[in-house]
């Protein structure tokens, strides 16, 4: 059985829809999903699809409990960890940034166009060392700088691209894996 990974946007961050790993984790077990494992408070499950339901219709059902349980629109994006190895195995800067502290991804709830995207727009927003590569559901971001300090925010990239997304540092991308690996 592969396992996946719900990546929650938006949920305890500066004190905005808090919600208890606990209590989020009890939603998915309501659901008919054991063994359900949370990496920090910033919503990041773990778990074996042991439902009937494909990823995009569990992702819909898992919003509407969280809604119902915690009165939160809270978008949610489940992703096999198979894609997860993906995306590592795909880094286009793997052999250029030794230096993963500052390094991120943004991922999009839907495959973005690439012919409407303004790359110059995105290239003049950015600061100076800031590298990214955009492709059909993410973008590859390193902010040498921090990304506190980085105008090429979750935010931005969804008001310019028009999706959905939510950003995971590579660290998380990296636990999240390791994660789903343990027994």
């Amino acid at each position: 059985m592969e396992r996946y990974a719900a990546l929650l946007r938006g949920i305890n961050l500066n004190g905005k829809n808090s919600i208890q790993m606990e209590a989020l984790k009890k939603v998915f077990e309501n659901i008919g999903i054991p063994n359900v494992k949370a990496y920090l408070q910033s919503g990041n499950i773990i778990f074996e699809n042991h439902t009937e339901e494909k990823p995009d219709i569990l992702e819909k059902i898992i919003e509407n409990k969280i809604r119902q349980e915690f009165n939160y629109t809270v978008p949610v994006m489940i992703i096999s960890i198979s894609q997860m190895e993906a995306i590592i195995t795909n880094n286009p800067y793997r052999d250029t940034i030794t230096d993963v502290s500052n390094f991120y991804v943004t991922l999009f709830f839907k495959k973005v166009d690439m012919r409407k995207i303004d790359t110059e727009k995105i290239t003049a927003r950015a600061t100076q060392g800031e590298v990214f590569e955009i492709r059909d559901r993410m973008i590859y971001l390193n902010c040498p700088n921090g990304y506190g300090k980085t105008k090429l925010t979750n935010t931005f990239f969804e008001n310019i691209l028009k999706v959905t997304a939510t950003t995971r540092n590579w660290k998380t991308i990296n636990k999240i894996i390791e994660i789903s690996k343990e027994e």
